[in-house]
């Protein structure tokens, strides 16, 4: 029997590996995108897609991972354990299973949730543009949000300005407004980008190849970071009230968070993968679930998310500094503790198979 524990990968190139080597041996069908840019190592980079069943199925149930970079590695290690267990097994009539492997190679190789170009790769996705909401509030308190040098005179004037913010609004404002999102600075958190991304682009070519039959896609975007060590939450992007939130919630009941009632998960007005709905309007339903799971007390994150950013645009990731703080993110997001590991995989795979075979259509 295969040892759980060997479905998390330490590095991109042991991921992607892992899963060509379960997919492959469980007869799915296999595509690899290769990404323009090499990993710390200077390791190749890659996204990888897996399909099982029915090539033009009516109903696609999507599993994504690496959204946001450096939380991929528990996603890719759910989506090679169901692969490993559930795959041989027959499938409900006319419907197929998706699975996008590290869809943000770059970040999830560099330890970072944004992908090469510093964008929050979800809010690329969810925000589409041209007409970007404007952040009035983090637009006025950019500078400290953002500071331009991890240490010295200019990072101290930032953490004052930041400060400041923080007295005037309260921190959960200052959390509420970074994490909503921005599109006017570049090298800024929470950048939502001016446009597609290498990893957007993708999903775009992804929806047009393989969904052109589908009538109904189930996502489950997974990922790390918020909640509780382990636990897990599952967040709807369909607003409450709707068909498909009530049907989220028939599923997942207690277990439902809801967008925006939290300052670390706002709400946006579309989910990651709606491009996935065909024209015309109503033909396509897509079904988004944002799979979380817990991993630490999140109340000191700000400041390791401000020093690592400052490094990642202003700095070196390769630097001795640059190279700790990958290692602390990625242990944030990615723990090693074997139970943690345990936990997330039961889970995942479990949340898998309740959409797949055992919630009502």
């Amino acid at each position: 029997m295969t040892d759980t524990l060997s479905f998390f990968a330490e590095t991109v190139d042991q991921a992607h590996a892992g899963f060509r080597a379960s997919a492959q041996a469980a007869g799915l069908a296999i595509e690899e995108y290769t990404h323009p840019l090499a990993g710390p190592d200077g390791e190749p980079l890659a996204t990888a897609l897996g399909w099982t069943g029915p090539r033009h199925a009516r109903r696609v149930v999507a599993v994504i991972s690496g959204v946001h970079g450096v939380e991929g590695f528990a996603g890719a290690a759910i989506q090679r354990g169901w692969i490993e267990r559930f795959a041989s097994a027959p499938l409900p009539d006319d419907t197929a299973v998706l699975l996008l492997h590290l869809i943000n190679p770059w970040g999830t190789a560099w330890s970072r949730r944004e992908t090469e170009d510093n964008v929050d790769l979800f809010r690329n996705l969810a925000y589409p543009g041209p007409d970007y909401p404007r952040n009035a509030l983090y637009e006025r308190y950019e500078a400290g949000i953002n500071p331009r040098s991890p240490a010295g005179p200019e990072r101290a004037e930032a953490d004052r300005l930041l400060a400041a913010f923080e007295a005037e609004h309260g921190r959960e404002t200052v959390l509420a407004t970074i994490r909503r999102g921005q599109h006017h600075y570049p090298k800024g958190m929470t950048f939502n980008g001016a446009g597609p991304t290498w990893s957007s682009r993708l999903v775009e070519r992804i929806g047009s190849e393989w969904l052109a039959s589908a009538a109904r896609v189930d996502v489950l975007d997974i990922h790390t970071g918020f909640g509780a060590p382990g636990d897990v939450l599952f967040i709807p992007a369909a607003p409450p009230g709707s068909a498909l939130y009530a049907r989220i919630e028939r599923w997942f009941g207690g277990r439902l968070f809801r967008q925006g009632s939290d300052a670390l998960i706002p709400a946006h007005p579309r989910a990651p993968f709606d491009s996935w709905a065909a024209p015309p309007p109503g033909s396509r339903t897509i079904c988004s679930i944002g799979v979380e799971f817990g991993t630490a007390d999140t109340s000191d994150d700000l400041p390791l998310l401000r020093d690592f950013s400052a490094h990642a645009n202003y700095g070196s990731l390769l630097s001795a500094e640059g190279t700790a703080l990958r290692g602390r993110f990625r242990e944030k997001f990615y723990p090693s503790a074997p139970a943690w590991r345990e936990r997330v995989l039961e889970t995942g795979i479990a949340a898998i198979e309740h959409v797949l075979r055992l919630a009502e259509p």
